[in-house]
């Protein structure tokens, strides 16, 4: 049963990862304003883990083979929430303010370089940005 809820936690955190950085751009739908974004990768609302996870370091293992860092706080997640490739590279960071997701969110490829950047605001994405494989900034959407 733990292992289920971890697993459904980690799925839907997992969602507000806008951009999956193993496709190609063309096999993704072109987002040109905020409301491109399904509204439910829009917004990262505060979840509770079950009652049986002890506050602290906590790692798991999401459906799609990616591992998660964060740290448990009074039955949430707090502080940053971390996603890993399966080569241990880091997929994404996101920023934790009492559960809600604040500041900016990165993602990066396989390679460990850097794809996309969310800005959120309380939970709610407010800027997104894409960068090409050099680095360059070539999108930039606000609210």
């Amino acid at each position: 049963m733990k292992k289920i809820l971890v697993t459904l936690f980690a799925s839907f955190i997992l969602t507000a990862c806008v951009t999956d950085n193993n496709k190609t751009s063309s096999s993704q739908p072109e987002i040109n304003q905020i409301s491109d974004i399904p509204e439910s990768m829009r917004t990262i609302s505060k979840k509770q883990f079950p009652a049986n996870i002890k506050d602290g370091e906590f790692t798991g293992t999401a459906s799609n083979g990616r591992t998660f860092k964060t740290v448990v706080k009074n039955g949430y997640v707090d502080k940053y929430f971390d996603v890993y490739h399966p080569n241990g590279k880091l997929h994404s960071h996101t920023p934790l303010v009492q559960g809600l997701a604040q500041g900016w969110s990165e993602g990066y490829t396989q390679e460990g370089k850097l794809r996309t950047k969310i800005l959120y605001k309380n939970g709610h994405l407010v800027r997104f940005q894409v960068y090409d494989e050099k680095g360059s900034l070539i999108k930039d959407i606000k609210e």
